[in-house]
This record gives C-alpha cells, sequence and structure tokens, in this order.
C-alpha cells in the first residue's frame, strides 16, 4: 500500500523544467521556436506538453496545423506558471548569492601589524578580497570603541 502511495505522488509530480517548457511553448506560439531557445527538439518540447496535459487532465493548447494557441484553461495556468518559475529563479538566486566567496576590499585596523602569515592566509583563502591593514595608536583605538559604544 505504502509503495502505491509514492508511486501516486511521483505520477502527479511535474518537473519545473515541464513548467518552463509549457512557459516558452505559450510565449513563443510555436513548439520548435521554444525547442531551439531550450536546445530541445520540437519532438521532445511536444511530448513534455501532451505528458503534462495528459497528468493534468485538461487541454492546454490548441493546435491546428497552422497556429498554437492556449486555451482558456492554459491562459489560467500560464499567468500562474510564470509566477512560479520567477519564484524559483528568485529563490535559486537567494542561494546563490549567499555562497558567493568575499570579494572586496577588507580593511583592518590594529594596535600592532598583522602577521604576514595571518595576511598571507587571507589572500589565498580568498582570491577576491584585497587586503589592507594598518596600526592605529592607542588612544586612537579607546577613541574609536568610545564611539563605538555611545552609538549603540
Amino acid at each position: 500500500m505504502m509503495f502505491e502511495t509514492a508511486n501516486l505522488r511521483v505520477l502527479r509530480m511535474t518537473a519545473i523544467t515541464d513548467l518552463e517548457i509549457f512557459a516558452r511553448v505559450a510565449r513563443t506560439g510555436n513548439m520548435s521556436a521554444a525547442g531551439r531557445e531550450m536546445s530541445l527538439s520540437p519532438a521532445v518540447v511536444s511530448k513534455r506538453i501532451s505528458l503534462l496535459e495528459e497528468r493534468l487532465g485538461a487541454r492546454l493548447f490548441q493546435r491546428t496545423t497552422r497556429q498554437l494557441t492556449l486555451t482558456e484553461t492554459g491562459e489560467g495556468y500560464y499567468k500562474r506558471v510564470v509566477d512560479i518559475i520567477s519564484l524559483f529563479e528568485e529563490a535559486e538566486d537567494f542561494v546563490s548569492r549567499r555562497n558567493t566567496s568575499p570579494q572586496g576590499q577588507l580593511k583592518v585596523a590594529a594596535q600592532r601589524p598583522l602577521p604576514a602569515s595571518t595576511s598571507r592566509r587571507i589572500c589565498l583563502s580568498f582570491s577576491n578580497v584585497t587586503l589592507t591593514s594598518s596600526s592605529i595608536s592607542s588612544s586612537t583605538m579607546i577613541s574609536l570603541t568610545s564611539s563605538a559604544m555611545a552609538s549603540t
């Protein structure tokens, strides 16, 4: 019984690629053009659309020999699919931005200069980081600390 339930879930699952194919076909109005944009053959695009329609139990496109147009159901589905694809891309961008390595300029001010070995480790670990270190006096350090405490 557990196996049958798992199979039903797999059958109901739609891959994001199928949604992207559907959206491209809807946007271009042409399976060949959508296939070219996605580096897929028109036969693969046609098959994925047919499987999607079969899984949904609805016609998404009205097909004639010269034209491919969205049905009313297809138009509603398209509006939602575009939102889903946008959210998916946004989620991937979010993760991608969080996984990027640090880059830019790192300024370090300390009472004593950074040891060369520490500077070297930072530069080797983060190739896109430029390290600038400087020494500051004890009175400047106390003044900076006091200013920081006053602003919180």
